[in-house]
């Protein structure tokens, strides 16, 4: 096949006539009665019959994935870079962020990535290090230079921050100051933790943190080759906010203890080698917030603040406090390293010097933009290179400069985390004139767009390029008997629109058919038009959003609308009936409803399950709604009758396998439920399920098991075959990519 790199891969076996569907969105059935899904976080599909021959068991999947040409577009992705982290060592500076380019829409997936820099700035990376990846929140990374290598410790939430099961986990790696990643796989470090702090004294790195539920506050080391040499210890029964500080052989440990919220310390302890406390004392104070240490040959200084006053305190090199009170300290400290003779100490308002003597030395030196929106800058030094980076919290961007010993920056600022390539999110497939179609989001800082088109039955390339529709995101295409239609949300307006496709891949004239929408739309064709599912904000925007199903005629015009619940629903049709699921609160989920309704809008709906993320796909008689279970994490599933009697229900994937956003959609023959299985890495798998609910897949089997996040995805079938396309971040492109992979019968 022909290899035209277009950022997507597919290969394409037989073409017959292709059905209409979609995801991340819902689709309908082309060539007769079908079904529609949706899928979780803004996410659905939906299949039609296709027509053809069943599938054949075992199904595999094509071994080769084929590149197709790229959509060639300048401006930046959509991604958020965020809570920068530096260090400096062997004339190298490494600098550290929190970075969602690999997932930059919704869900989990914040990977830790870093790059390097020479002492005059210039960057020795050509694209980022990726040092942890995978379906979790990787965030707060923390760095620290030593035995010629920096250890990175980053804090890991296995689910959303906020969400039912999250755990926090510490995690580490090294990277060697050529910019090896020395641990791949990550160096697990501790569970129920917080985020971490390092420092480096003697022949170890010291990692500091609170745990994640209860009080406690822990101290580990780990040697330079990775090796845990002190696990966890139990440092304070109810120690919170710590901060640490080196001055090369030892190390002080700064926090907050807080028995209860009407007696809390400002507490300081110089732990030895054996993280044994050899020097403690106590502060009260009102309210205190540890906010930075720094340590070096005459001692070591911390900082704190305290209501809206910014405090310090001194330690001497013979463990003596030079202050017998706290001393003022510049406002709001972030961070302070040693620098000579005193120390650089950096907050929002820009970087003062600070003597040994305690003195500040003049007004704080701006870093960055005077307009910018500075947020947690973060200074290293190793005594000659300076560096200070910080995130601008309105854009989501890391940025840096060198400063001088005075704090003044000596080169512009400049950006320290790269804008990846514009991300390709939302793939809708689908039939017009019974030629392939593809659409997707293309999402940028810039802006999103969509781009569709006719592509290739056999490269899978574009075959007159692709149309871009400007301000619009989320397409959803399904087809009828007669027409194929496109839904999609309007960026500047916050509207859905609609429109038919032409027989030649036009657009006609787009029709409003929803306003003020919170995610994306579903759609799903019927007897006598189309049925569109979406979430209309209301008073507080998502926390109290109400779906809609709405009627179409052919053309894609609207009819009718009504509530069918809150949160987000999806569409699909048996026979006449309309069904739809709905998702019982949007944010935290509650159960799922599934209502019918003889020639809409207003289904009468009913519970199955506590459960999120429902799919929804038809085979013309029963409908299969799919879901993620709260508790198990497994994918369940449920046959539902025309009206809208459970007929039966059952467990879609295995017991201990967790699976995401399970989209559901009707090959001619039996269903196929595609969906996320989260490990380390999230794959994507597929498990067929018979018209009678028996499970012909048990294990599910691969569809892509690729290096990266797989997303959601959508499917077709078309005589015999299967076609589907997802997102996966692809390194080469340093952005999501829209993958594309058949599946047949024998995997041929």
């Amino acid at each position: 096949m022909a290899d035209c790199r277009i950022g997507w891969r597919v290969e394409w076996v037989t073409l017959c006539r292709v059905a209409g569907i979609a995801i991340m969105s819902a689709a309908a059935p082309a060539c007769g009665n079908g079904g529609s899904g949706g899928g979780g976080g803004g996410g659905g599909g939906s299949g039609g019959d296709g027509g053809g021959e069943p599938y054949v068991s075992p199904p595999e999947v094509a071994a080769e994935h084929v590149p197709i040409p790229d959509v060639v577009r300048t401006g930046a992705g959509p991604e958020r870079h965020e809570q920068p982290a530096a260090a400096v060592g062997d004339g190298v500076t490494l600098m550290l962020w929190s970075d969602n380019r690999a997932e930059p829409w919704g869900g989990s997936g914040a990977d830790i990535v870093g790059l390097r820099y020479a002492a005059d700035g210039t960057p020795m990376d050509d694209s980022p290090i990726r040092i942890a990846v995978g379906h979790h929140e990787d965030l707060s990374p923390a760095v620290a230079f030593g035995g010629d290598t920096f250890f990175v410790a980053w804090w890991v939430i296995t689910r959303f921050p906020n969400g039912e099961g999250g755990t926090g986990l510490i995690r580490g790696a090294r990277v060697a100051s050529d910019g090896t990643l020395l641990d791949p796989d990550g160096i697990a470090l501790a569970d129920n933790a917080a985020p971490p702090h390092i420092v480096v004294a003697g022949d170890r790195f010291y990692i500091a943190f609170e745990a994640n539920v209860g009080g406690e506050l822990r101290v580990m080391t780990v040697s330079p080759s990775g090796e845990i040499i002190t696990p966890a210890t139990v440092v304070s029964d109810h120690g919170f906010f710590p901060s640490m500080a080196s001055d090369g052989s030892r190390v002080m440990l700064s926090y907050v203890y807080e028995e209860s919220v009407d007696d809390p310390f400002q507490r300081f302890v110089l732990l030895d080698a054996n993280l044994q406390p050899t020097a403690e004392e106590s502060w009260p104070v009102v309210n205190g917030l540890t906010t930075a240490a720094a340590g070096g040959p005459t001692g070591f200084v911390t900082a704190w603040n305290d209501q809206t006053t910014s405090s310090m305190r001194r330690l001497g090199a013979t463990g003596d406090w030079l202050d017998t009170s706290p001393i003022a300290a510049p406002d709001d400290v972030v961070s302070m390293v040693r620098d000579g003779n005193g120390y650089l100490v950096a907050s929002m308002y820009g970087i003062r010097r600070l003597e040994d003597a305690g003195d500040q030395l003049g007004a704080p030196v701006l870093f960055s933009d005077p307009e910018a929106f500075v947020y947690g800058p973060q200074l290293a030094s190793d005594g000659s290179a300076r560096v200070v980076a910080w995130e601008d919290l309105a854009e989501a961007e890391v940025l840096s400069a060198r400063v001088d010993a005075t704090g003044a920056p000596l080169d512009p600022t400049s950006r320290v985390a790269p804008r990846g390539s514009p991300s390709q999110l939302v793939p809708a497939l689908g039939s017009v004139g019974g030629q392939p179609f593809l659409a997707f989001t293309e999402a940028s800082k810039d802006g999103t767009s969509i781009r569709y088109g006719f592509i290739d039955p056999f490269t899978g390339a574009p075959t007159n390029g692709f149309t871009e529709l400007p301000n619009a995101r989320y397409p959803a295409i399904a087809t009828g008997q007669d027409s194929t239609v496109v839904v999609w949300v309007a960026t500047d307006t916050g509207s859905v629109l609609s429109a038919r496709f032409l027989e030649d891949g036009t657009l006609s004239a787009p029709n409003e058919i929803a306003s003020e929408v919170v995610g994306a739309p579903r759609i799903a064709a019927t007897a006598d038009g189309f049925a569109v599912t979406s979430s209309v904000a209301g008073e507080s925007d998502l926390y109290d959003s109400t779906a809609f199903l709405i009627a179409l005629t052919p053309d894609g015009v609207r009819s009718s609308s009504a509530p069918v619940g809150s949160g987000y629903a999806v569409p699909t049709a048996i026979g006449n009936d309309t069904v739809v699921a709905v998702r019982g609160d949007p944010l935290y989920p509650d159960d799922l409803a599934v209502g019918c309704s003889a020639n809409r809008p207003s289904p009468t709906l009913g519970p199955i399950a506590p459960g999120d993320m429902p799919s929804l796909a038809s085979n013309g008689e029963l409908a299969l709604v799919v879901w993620t279970d709260d508790a198990s994490r497994q994918a369940l599933g449920a046959l539902v009758d025309a009206d809208c009697s459970i007929v039966t229900s059952f467990e879609v994937t295995e017991a201990g396998v967790e699976a995401k956003a399970p989209t559901a959609y009707f090959d001619g023959t039996s269903f196929l439920v595609l969906w996320r299985k989260l490990g380390t890495e999230s794959d994507l798998y597929a498990t067929r399920v018979a018209s009678d609910g028996t499970i012909l897949d048990p294990e599910g089997f691969v569809i892509s098991a690729e290096p990266g996040n797989e997303l959601a995805a959508a499917f077709v079938s078309f005589g015999g075959q299967g076609l589907t396309a997802y997102p996966r971040f692809d390194p080469a492109a340093d952005g999501v990519r829209i993958w594309v992979r058949s599946i047949g019968g024998n995997g041929t």
